[in-house]
């Protein structure tokens, strides 16, 4: 696989020119929220930005004009000294007077700070501004169109700009009166700066050319208010009384600015990205996703080391001092959001760095947060009082732990991509034998799939009674864990699989038990003469991408990849998509970081304060990738994640052969539709780049047998939509089984690792706020020959699958791995355990036990609250 080369201009473009883009859009973005016209965003964000910038180029005045004071002073020596001497001999004069005034001929180079500020600031306005699609066709009084050049003044055939030529006006008048008393030669420079703008801009965007024009206004505002009120000067005599800063407080600040840099742009994304690497790799285009981290990296750099270290460096003393100090309270402050008080998503969240059940915070949470800060400056300015030492040793020991910290998070990635890359470079096509004479067993575990829903979903599609026809529906069943890896192991491996067995077996690693259990089934069936397939299996090997090798060395088992294999718009998805990750990553970062009373303000629905009209670049077929959510009812764009699964599942048929022989097939398919967020178009809850169920939702019946469905947010909504999408596709293979003559002599088990906590149902809800059908998994099976939609209120588990899978066929089924029966006779021995995994990720729950999680009991009939007890967490 062909890795792409990061060059140095565009990471060093990233670290200097990004933050500023991420400002301006950040600025316009909430400017825009508020009011939607483009003139009023236009000066918002000049005087919003040129307001943050105030403090550096007033500090550049001064320092330009000490410098020029300095020159002004020495020039007579001078001009003496080159008069008097010649050669060698003059240069050595001179060297000795600057040596004796303290002076350095580069110091000449500080009357140009202000226009070295400029630079930066002119071209990340250029790309913003030139490419913000919200301006086109945007007319403002006689401009047309702001994403286009004036053309205000039409002579003939020829079109003259005007407004780069008053931005120039104002840039000259600007830079009069601020030049004001000063010899030519000291104009010249800003003279031919203006010029060079009128050149540059002549032809851009009006929009952009108004944005600076701005600019230039705000800075002739300045330089009139400077001649009335005078310049603000500071002598060296002052600047020695205010005493220089400390090496300590200099250090201090560097030392935390890279660890904000490090907190922000390393162990926040990488620790996000390392959860589930392969959520966000995609087979089409597979691209290692430790580039998220770098990007990341290189904006929290920017921000915190070179722009933040611009203000320092060009602070006085006595605000150097305060500038350390604030620095070191706000990554303090900053690591307790983080580590203590962040927002609990539960795991909620998309690859998009959607939350989708984030908790709203309290106003006591604000209080606590609010008094933090104010704790933790008071504290920061005691101790700097008394010594800098415990600062400094705090902030180093801080960045070596988040160092260490990010780099085992990319290692862990990069391990992770390197298994995914093996595992496609050697990727066959999937083959599923079914026999028309044999015996066939298929398992289809739909990931997330909520058992609960099945009664709303075949109510308002009728017709998939008939598609379902000789399946049992058991709704009173629960999973034994609310995630993958922990409900997963007992649906491929029964009762020895449960988190509870699990534990038990402490000398043994939970990776090793997690593989028993994916292999149990197939091995078994193989054993018995039975062609084994297992399809997209989770976690093989405890590694988020997937390691297969796991099934190499058993005869007559296949396993396969599928998802994401048959996703026409992957490479374009990943294209658009990325943007939108880099973007969310480093919004994500801020928003874990911020005070609870910011965090609205941040994290801005899903959006972190992006500008949504410039993420909306359609393709051929006219889809934007990914989807982005106006409420329950309303999208626009798709999730590509959601494609992946539904084009696997739509590919079942063409990856099916049907042999006339009596060869018998155990097939296990992982389909994570379900699993995959994503609004589809009512009624046939068909992929659609607009999505407008309104008036479809308000015409909803959401009460079945006396029970009602709560479809109020988004994320009830589309989880609804994904699970009637997974039983609609299903059904076209279906229909496909029974053309072909394998329906009858074919066992199908319908089943998923676990449910969710949607809030769906009032009365799945405990008192302590545990959400039943997050363990409340589909489970659904059709025996051979069954006929007719039954339902049964038989207590189940999904753990229960392997003995529905192989009954009537392999008598006395025996675990290969631990010599033991394989049986549902646990579920009748007593109460099952149910965990709720405070740490569910496979990266962190890697030794031989889960970490610490709550623990839930339940009996008979899950929809009885009196059969549930909670036991505590351990």
């Amino acid at each position: 696989m062909e890795r792409r080369q990061v060059s140095l201009t565009e990471i060093l473009y990233t670290i200097i020119i990004t933050p500023l883009q991420l400002l301006f859009e950040f600025i316009y973005s909430i400017s825009y929220d508020i009011v939607q016209n483009p003139v009023i965003n236009i000066t918002v964000l000049s005087l919003a930005v040129n307001l943050l910038v105030l403090p550096l180029y007033r500090r550049a005045d001064v320092i330009q004009r000490e410098a020029r004071d300095t020159e002004q002073r020495l020039r007579p020596v001078i001009d003496h000294i080159k008069k008097t001497f010649k050669g060698d001999e003059k240069v050595m004069m001179l060297q000795i007077y600057y040596k004796e005034q303290h002076y350095n001929p580069l110091q000449s180079l500080r009357s140009i700070i202000s226009l070295l500020l400029q630079i930066p600031f002119f071209i990340a306005a250029y790309q913003f501004l030139s490419h913000l699609t919200l301006l086109n066709g945007q007319s403002v009084g006689p401009i047309e169109d702001l994403s286009k050049p004036d053309g205000l003044l039409v002579i003939g055939t020829v079109s003259i700009n005007l407004l780069p030529v008053l931005m120039t006006v104002i840039n000259i008048v600007s830079s009069e009166i601020y030049t004001r008393g000063q010899p030519f030669k000291d104009k010249i420079v800003l003279y031919l700066s203006a010029a060079i703008f009128l050149v540059l801009l002549y032809d851009s965007p009006s929009g952009l050319v108004f944005y600076w024009t701005l600019n230039n206004l705000f800075s002739l505002g300045k330089n009139i208010v400077y001649i009335i009120i005078g310049r603000i000067k500071k002598t060296k005599t002052e600047e020695k009384e205010q005493g220089p800063v400390s090496k300590s407080e200099t250090v201090l600040f560097w030392i935390c600015a890279t660890y904000m840099a490090l907190l922000t742009g390393l162990l926040i994304p990488s620790s996000v990205v390392s959860s589930s690497v392969v959520d966000f790799v995609s087979v089409a285009n597979p691209l290692n996703p430790v580039r998220y981290v770098v990007y990341t990296l290189c904006v929290a750099s920017g921000i915190f080391i070179v722009w933040a270290g611009v203000f320092f460096l060009l602070a006085n003393s006595k605000s150097k001092k305060i500038f350390a100090l604030l620095m070191f309270a706000f990554a303090a402050i900053s690591t307790v959001n983080y580590m203590l008080l962040g927002i609990d998503n539960k795991g909620h969240i998309s690859t998009e760095l959607e939350i989708f059940t984030r908790i709203e915070p309290d106003g006591l949470m604000m209080i606590i947060s609010g008094t933090v800060i104010l704790a933790i400056v008071f504290i920061t300015f005691i101790i700097a009082k008394l010594s800098d030492k415990p600062l400094l040793t705090l902030g180093v020991a801080g960045m070596i732990s988040l160092t260490v910290m990010g780099i085992l998070n990319c290692t862990s990635i990069n391990r992770d991509y390197d298994v995914f890359l093996k595992d496609i470079s050697s990727m066959e096509q999937p083959v599923i034998s079914l026999s028309t004479e044999g015996k066939n067993v298929v398992v289809l575990m739909l990931d997330r799939a909520i058992g609960s829903l099945v009664p709303y979903i075949f109510e308002e599609k009728s017709e998939l009674y008939d598609e379902y026809d000789g399946f049992t529906y058991y709704p009173n069943t629960i999973s034994f864990g609310v995630s993958t890896n922990l409900g997963s192991p007992a649906l491929y491996g029964g009762y020895e699989y449960t988190p509870e067995k699990l534990n038990g077996r402490s000398d043994v690693l939970l990776k090793d038990k997690h593989n028993e259990a994916l292999l149990l089934m197939p091995v078994i069936f193989s054993r018995a003469g039975y062609r084994a397939v297992t399809i997209d299996p989770p976690y093989p090997n405890y590694t988020n991408i997937g390691d297969y090798s796991i099934f190499d060395n058993y005869e007559n088992v296949y396993a396969y990849r599928m998802e994401g294999l048959y996703n026409p718009y992957s490479k374009t998805a990943v294209e658009q998509t990325d943007s939108v990750r880099k973007w969310n990553f480093w919004g994500y970062s801020i928003f874990k970081i911020a005070p609870s009373f910011f965090k609205d303000l941040l994290y801005d629905d899903g959006d972190y304060n992006a500008i949504k009209a410039n993420r909306q670049d359609y393709n051929a077929d006219g889809f934007t990738f990914p989807q982005h959510y106006s409420n329950s009812s309303i999208s626009v764009g798709i999730n590509s994640e959601y494609l992946d699964a539904l084009t696997a599942m739509q590919a079942l048929t063409g990856c099916t052969e049907i042999t006339d022989n009596s060869d018998c097939n155990f097939v296990m398919i992982d389909n994570e539709i379900p699993h995959k967020n994503n609004l589809l178009q009512c009624p046939d809850y068909s992929v659609s780049q607009n999505v407008d169920n309104t008036e479809y939702d308000a015409g909803r019946n959401l009460i079945v047998d006396g029970r009602r469905i709560n479809l109020d947010t988004v994320l009830q909504n589309v989880q609804y939509d994904v699970n009637v999408s997974a039983y609609l596709e299903l059904a076209k293979w279906f229909d496909y089984l029974r053309d072909n003559g394998v329906w009858d002599n074919t066992r199908i088990i319908i089943v998923a690792d676990h449910g969710y906590n949607m809030g769906h149902f009032d009365d799945f809800i405990l008192g302590d706020g545990f959400d039943i059908e997050s363990v409340n998994p589909v489970l659904m099976v059709k025996d051979f020959g069954s006929t007719g939609f039954a339902v049964s209120d038989e207590f189940m588990t999904n753990a229960d699958v392997p003995s529905l899978a192989m009954n009537g066929l392999i008598d006395d089924p025996v675990n290969p791995f631990t010599g033991n029966s394989v049986s549902s006779e646990d579920k009748n021995a007593g109460e099952c355990h149910v965990f709720e995994a405070a740490n569910w990720t496979v990266t962190s729950n890697n030794g031989t036990q889960f970490e610490p999680g709550n623990w839930y009991s339940v009996h008979d009939n899950i929809y009885d609250i009196s059969n549930w007890e909670y036991l505590g967490m351990q």
